[in-house]
């Protein structure tokens, strides 16, 4: 059960009862999300008092440690919609808030996966990631379980319930302790979409954290400009299939299809019918050339397709 905001601040100021203490400390190592955590201060000037709160806080006041903790994660938050900004911007380094240190600055390291090709990494913390091909993951060092992705990646998170591990894409904002999903998204894609493999997942709306999804195993999660989220119960292998060098095409467009292949074989493809475009298509392929991906398919959609160097046209 969460403390209300009375039992709190006699925690921050010391005058808690034994009892009250433990239970404030148990709920602050509970096994939860972010979600509920208490709300925020007001925004305005809510980071400042957050660390005047740290900065004043006397050696004597018991569990000292554990309230900075506590302090430090919800400054944190505050902070995490400026954090996002920059690492979405190309600069090689950035200046952090001078609450850290005035000459402090952070490393922007970028994981990259081009076209054609997929690739695993190892963070710092332990979390294992699979990014697809044309996909790319941003973090700053040192490391604070905070990271940016472009593309599709499938993560294994590494547990730590003392600190989440968000991601931030274009449109949402992913929070998880310890957990197995894959995550889509794709910039010049209208969908971002998350799939839970293991563990629960807090899925949000990056400019309205209100709009959000709890997902829990076997649940797809999605988010499109100007639609509501959606959440559905799928069988998740599917959508793992890439990890395996698998294509898997689920009675899916031709226009859905061809931006896969693109970024799967490096080529650029064009439809000149939008009659075409709008054909649908069910397929497996596991490690199979353009050529013999593009002979099914044809095949069972009935058009030709002309494939010159690195472009091809279907007509």
């Amino acid at each position: 059960m969460r403390p209300d905001r009375q039992l709190l601040d006699k925690y921050l100021a010391g005058q808690c009862t034994p009892d009250e203490q433990r239970a404030v400390e148990q709920w602050l190592q509970a096994d939860r999300l972010d979600a509920d955590l208490p709300p925020a201060p007001d925004e305005t000037g809510a980071t400042e008092r957050i660390w005047d709160e740290i900065q004043h806080l006397p050696s004597s006041r018991p569990a000292r440690s554990t309230r900075l903790m506590w302090l430090a994660g919800l400054a944190a938050s505050v902070l995490l919609v400026v954090g996002i900004s920059w690492l979405f911007t190309p600069a090689k380094t950035v200046r952090v808030a001078e609450r850290v240190a005035p000459s402090a600055r952070k490393q922007t390291i970028v994981l990259h996966s081009p076209a054609g090709k997929r690739e695993k990494f190892t963070l710092p913390d332990g979390s294992r990631i699979h990014l697809n091909a044309g996909s790319s993951l941003e973090y700053a060092e040192p490391f604070d379980r905070t990271v940016a992705l472009r593309g599709e990646g499938y993560f294994e998170i590494a547990r730590d319930t003392l600190h989440p591990f968000r991601i931030a894409t274009a449109r949402t904002q992913v929070t998880v302790l310890g957990t197995v999903f894959n995550l889509k998204a794709y910039e010049n894609e209208p969908l971002t979409e998350l799939v839970v493999k293991e563990g629960k997942v807090r899925f949000a709306d990056i400019r309205d954290e209100s709009r959000q999804l709890i997902l829990t195993a076997d649940q797809r999660g999605a988010f499109a400009n100007g639609r509501r989220p959606e959440k559905t119960s799928v069988h998740p292998a599917r959508y793992f299939a890439w990890r395996d060098n698998r294509l898997v095409f689920q009675d899916q467009k031709l226009s859905e299809i061809v931006p896969v292949l693109e970024r799967w074989y490096g080529v650029k493809i064009t439809i000149r019918s939008k009659e075409l475009a709008g054909l649908r298509y069910i397929g497996t392929f596991q490690d199979q050339s353009l050529q013999r991906v593009m002979e099914h398919i044809s095949y069972a959609l009935d058009f030709k397709y002309q494939l010159n160097d690195h472009q091809l046209t279907i007509y």
